[in-house]
């Protein structure tokens, strides 16, 4: 292409319209601007209208018309001259489109779907961020229906060609790519059956058959409440079909036969596992820090066992140090893994031994290497070995994986991105999503490092606002990868819950995390989660109960246990009890909010005031309606309750 017809710049008109120049600096286009590009571009011959014909279409009653263009010309003129395009030209009788200076998004997009294959599928549905010129309304009904006529247009042969393409063999063969593919278009049009057949195709493909049962429900609520209707029959049949031979309890991966033990029946008898941190004092802070993230990493590995409780890692760390006979009855502590950290030449070394609590039997004892290279191994020892000696045979057998050989490098920067996710501002969220695709190059079947990274992915739309949508559908799409690569790791589902609770997609979130708490019955950050899920997703009482499963499981709680738990108190009305669990942070600021409406709703203004005047020295800009507006409540009067209290207590 010669160096005159390459384009110096892009029109975007789906989503919302902006002028984007060849290095990315963008400039909103006004509504009346986008209304007369998109016009010229369906209505006019050879891309050029008379300026009388674009008067009358954009101010259809208004007698100074020609002047209002005039205005708008010379502003548009200007916006363009900012960013160096050269796209709406205009001279005193026409207004022209010049291709030549720049691509058009509508344009290649059309281009795009009239020769849509599986190959381009994803290229192309990527293409399209929203309805053409998203955001745009006029109060002229003329200029308004317009705009909606082509709106519809665009979006339905958009959708139809998509619905039409998941039909295909092609979409059969490729599960994963069609249940990408088929969920974008659920948001596109809520209505698409062939999109829930996809889904439901793609969930019976990998098992997960709950999912299936999800998705057909959603789709009959869906249809019933907007459409007044029922799915058609051949979802109805693919339904029946896909689920014909499950059992009433739908689990996604059936367990080897001869452990019949639910997540719910694991009982306080159950003889706990403390993993105890090396002691800091004398030695170097980096190696003490590699081997906490190790022993940490290890931890959460262990969280399917049944026959023996594993102590959560905030409690563990808690005791370390500080474990004597009387907190180990208290807490119940069957087993304890010591360790310290040794040199031995030049050799970092972490020592480890596994006793009995009770009798101060040894178990077990091994050595590891803590260099970079020797982490993974270290990790897979640790979980084979305590495997070995404290889980039965069908255990044994399930946490096989273990013994796999994992790439060091993969493991190393997986373990730095683990590290950097313990902080919750945006350097170190990047550092974490840095380490994390470090270590999928190293090892792209890696699938802790694809939950890790969905994560930083999840947290970096946190801190930024919650403002992208773009983000939480990559970091659900990494959730979801790490899943394909390891159904029997829970960190993968957990995100994918999460990413679907962000989403208001409640069900969904609901059955993912279903599936990994029964992957991990004992993580007791993946179960607070969970617990917090379902209170947004309108069922209090059963939030309440896992967070209380995960404060039994991590009996010295982190504040966010506390912060979920006053959450679901407040949400159940009971104030006091909402109060008291915030009293229990370590650091309640965060949290005030909450204490604050409590406070409020109990009548007593004096304590509400307090609260809300404390957290607002350090949030200043705290908003009600901002706030709400992010909060994934699915009850509206689970939203006007918390309105009522914020205001109450003398927020904005």
């Amino acid at each position: 292409m010669s160096e005159s017809l390459t384009p110096k710049a892009r029109v975007q008109l789906l989503g919302a319209p902006r002028l984007i120049d060849a290095a990315g600096k963008s400039l909103a286009l006004p509504a009346r601007a986008s209304l007369l590009i998109v016009f010229i571009l369906v209505s006019a011959r050879d891309l050029t209208a008379p300026r009388s014909q674009v008067a009358r279409f954009l101010w259809p009653d208004a007698p100074n018309a020609s002047a209002n263009l005039r205005q708008l010309l010379a502003r548009l003129g200007a916006a363009q001259a900012s960013v160096g395009i050269d796209f709406v030209r205009f001279d005193r009788r026409n207004v022209t489109l010049n291709v030549a200076g720049a691509s058009i998004d509508l344009i290649e997009f059309q281009a795009a779907l009239a020769t849509l294959s599986w190959a381009t599928c994803q290229a192309v549905i990527g293409e399209y961020p929203g309805d053409l010129l998203e955001g745009i309304s006029v109060a002229d009904n003329d200029l308004s229906s317009w705009l909606d006529v082509h709106r519809a247009r665009i979006r339905n042969a958009m959708v139809a060609a998509f619905a039409d393409l998941l039909e295909t063999p092609s979409a059969r063969a490729n599960p994963r790519t069609a249940q990408a593919i088929a969920s974008r278009l659920l948001e596109i049009d809520p209505y698409q059956e062939a999109a829930y057949r996809a889904l439901m195709r793609a969930f019976a493909v990998s098992g997960l058959i709950d999912l299936v049962a999800v998705t057909f429900d959603r789709c009959r609520e869906v249809i019933g409440r907007d459409l007044g209707t029922v799915p058609g029959q051949a979802t109805i049949d693919l339904y029946r079909e896909l689920t014909r031979d499950a059992a009433p309890a739908l689990f996604a991966f059936p367990r080897p036969a001869g452990n019949s033990v639910p997540p719910s029946d694991l009982r306080a008898t159950l003889p706990r596992l403390v993993i105890l941190a090396p002691p800091a004092a004398g030695n170097d802070k980096t190696l003490v820090e590699n081997a906490t993230l190790v022993l940490d990493d290890t931890l959460v590995g262990l969280c399917s066992l049944r026959t023996v409780r594993i102590v959560a890692a905030h409690t563990a760390w808690e005791l370390s140090g500080r474990l004597d006979d009387e907190a180990a009855r208290r807490f119940n502590i069957g087993y304890t893994l010591e360790t310290a950290l040794r040199r031995r030449g030049i050799a970092d070394l972490l020592s480890v031994h596994l006793f009995d609590t009770r009798t101060r039997e040894i178990v077990w004892a091994d050595t590891y290497p803590l260099s970079a290279d020797a982490l993974a191994g270290a990790h897979r020892g640790l979980s084979t070995a305590i495997t070995v000696s404290l889980a039965d045979a069908v255990e044994r057998a399930e946490i096989a994986r273990f013994e796999k050989d994992d790439n060091p490098q993969a493991y190393y920067w997986h373990l730095m991105g683990q590290k950097y996710l313990r902080y919750m501002d945006l350097p170190s969220v990047r550092r974490a999503h840095k380490a994390f695709r470090n270590a999928i190059a190293a090892d792209p079947d890696f699938a802790p490092a694809f939950s890790g990274s969905a994560r930083a992915t999840q947290r970096q739309w946190l801190v930024l606002g919650r403002g992208d949508s773009d983000l939480l559908a990559e970091a659900e799409a990494i959730g979801t990868r790490a899943v394909s690569l390891d159904h029997r790791d829970a960190r993968g589902y957990r995100e994918v819950a999460l990413c679907n609770l962000y989403r208001r997609r409640w069900d969904d979130s609901i059955a993912w995390f279903s599936e990994a708490e029964r992957l991990a019955p004992q993580h007791a950050d993946l179960i607070s989660d969970f617990g917090d899920a379902l209170g947004h997703a309108g069922e209090p009482e059963k939030g309440l109960q896992k967070v209380e499963r995960a404060m039994e499981l991590n009996p010295i709680p982190p504040d966010q246990y506390w912060w979920n738990a006053a959450g679901l108190h407040f949400q159940l009305r009971d104030y006091r009890a909402a109060i008291a669990a915030i009293e229990r942070m370590g650091d309640p600021l965060p949290a005030l909010r909450i204490a604050a409406a409590a406070w409020a709703c109990l009548g007593i203004e004096a304590e509400a005031r307090k609260c809300a005047t404390k957290f607002l020295h350090s949030y200043p800009d705290f908003r009600v309606a901002q706030w709400l507006a992010i909060v994934p409540d699915r009850r509206p009067e689970d939203q006007r309750h918390y309105e009522l209290g914020l205001k109450l207590a003398g927020f904005r």
